[in-house]
């Protein structure tokens, strides 16, 4: 590493403090207010972010406009978390965040951008934060933040090479993400809309569904309820589904895995393709209380379940899990299933509350057919998560190695990144 530079960052970027209050929230807006909980690992979650009017994105780009490839640093509450600003989002900065332009020509942007990302410089931001009641990092230290960054050549080949990972990340979650809007229109389609216009037409349409309870064609098993004496590291225990395990507004949440070597019953097991559904809440905004996922190969055959959660079973084979997977995200069963709910502090959804749900049903031809259309795609998901996953620990092992010098890009093979997966504990 001779020939790496030191610098403090106010030499290579400007760092600006773009500190605002809380604005008026306009919901079709195009103009995007990025606060810390929109940062992580080196991108800006853009669904997530507020939206403020023009008037407001004018006030609060005073100082500075953020452009394309600018970094957002969270100074606060997660401290040191950037993120970097895309092509086509006009942006400006929420509360507790800090803005970094590169100024300088030897310095390139997106290889800054993996400079503060790694784990090593993020730890030396925490360390540097400073506060009696809330931590955050002061604009001085920021300022005076040291780096170290190779020649111009270098930066950029360590910059495409971990962005070409990220871009592939972000590839696969933009399919699934196309394949669930996918199915998700096929059922609405197929089994909401055509039973509403039938309803409209007085009953003349060719088919009238009957109303069912789901009770008649599932049954409703509660999980586990564990001490946390129990709970153990992935070598030592098994695998087990719980309530960080299902995303809010529905499907699974592969970060909330935890993993358990207490005693169990047999009733408590799951296997990829089972559906589970969250029957626990803090609070009573609906975001995540009865919202189903549908349990992933990625953890291996056998897995248990938390008592937070329920284990749907089908009693006969009519309907199927894709269709009840979809059919538990409807509005018409959203509204039922939330009505049934009760608790003060903790809201809790009882095994009635989704067995006495209502819903028509419809010939088991149109079940099957549309469970043959979409289940190869909740596979391809899955498939797609899974390399998610492998690329992401790829990034995450080589990006400290190339940071601190440890990996040169004269030594990286680009097409066998297994193979620097496997130096890292060498």
């Amino acid at each position: 590493m001779n020939e790496w530079r030191e610098y403090i960052l106010e030499e290579i970027a400007k760092v600006i403090d773009c500190e605002h209050k809380t604005a008026p929230l306009v919901e079709d807006s195009s103009f995007y207010s990025v606060r810390t909980s929109n940062i992580s690992k080196g991108k800006i979650d853009y669904e997530s972010c507020n939206r403020v009017s023009r008037d407001v994105y004018d006030e609060w780009t005073v100082r500075a406009v953020p452009k394309e490839g600018d970094i957002i640093l969270a100074r606060e509450a997660p401290i040191g978390e950037v993120g970097i600003i895309k092509k086509g989002y006009k942006v400006c900065l929420g509360q507790r965040t800090v803005l970094i332009s590169v100024s300088s020509s030897d310095v390139n942007n997106k290889f800054l951008l993996y400079y503060l990302v790694n784990p090593t410089q993020k730890n030396s931001l925490i360390e540097m934060s400073a506060g009696s009641v809330v931590s955050h990092l002061n604009m001085k230290d920021i300022r005076a933040f040291v780096i170290k960054i190779p020649p111009l050549l270098e930066q950029k080949a360590i910059a495409s090479v971990l962005s070409s990972l990220d871009d592939k990340i972000d590839l696969l979650h933009r399919q699934n993400k196309t394949l669930e809007q996918m199915a998700e229109a096929l059922f609405r389609q197929w089994f909401v809309e055509s039973v509403r216009s039938g309803e409209s037409k007085g009953g003349e349409a060719k088919e009238v569904w009957d109303w069912k309870q789901l009770g008649e064609f599932i049954e409703v098993v509660r999980g586990l309820s564990y001490k946390g004496v129990g709970l153990s590291d992935s070598e030592n225990g098994i695998p087990m589904h719980n309530l960080n395990s299902v995303f809010e507004g529905g499907g699974y949440k592969y970060d909330g895995i935890k993993f358990y070597s207490g005693e169990y019953k047999k009733q408590h097991n799951v296997s990829p393709g089972d559906l589970i559904v969250t029957n626990t809440e803090q609070g009573h905004e609906m975001r995540l209380i009865g919202f189903p996922a549908i349990i992933p190969k990625y953890y291996g055959d056998t897995g248990i379940f938390s008592q937070h959660i329920y284990k749907l079973q089908l009693k006969e084979n009519y309907l199927s899990i894709p269709f009840l997977y979809y059919l538990l995200m409807t509005f018409d069963m959203r509204e039922q299933i939330a009505g049934s709910t009760n608790g003060s502090t903790v809201n809790m959804l009882p095994k009635d509350g989704i067995e006495w749900a209502r819903f028509r049903i419809p010939p088991k031809s149109k079940i099957d057919y549309f469970t043959e259309i979409v289940q190869p795609m909740l596979d391809k998901q899955e498939m797609n998560f899974e390399s998610i996953k492998t690329l992401e620990n790829l990034r995450d092992t080589l990006l400290p190695k190339l940071m601190n010098g440890e990996v040169r890009m004269e030594d990286v093979n680009i097409t066998d990144f297994h193979r620097l997966n496997d130096t890292r504990d060498g």
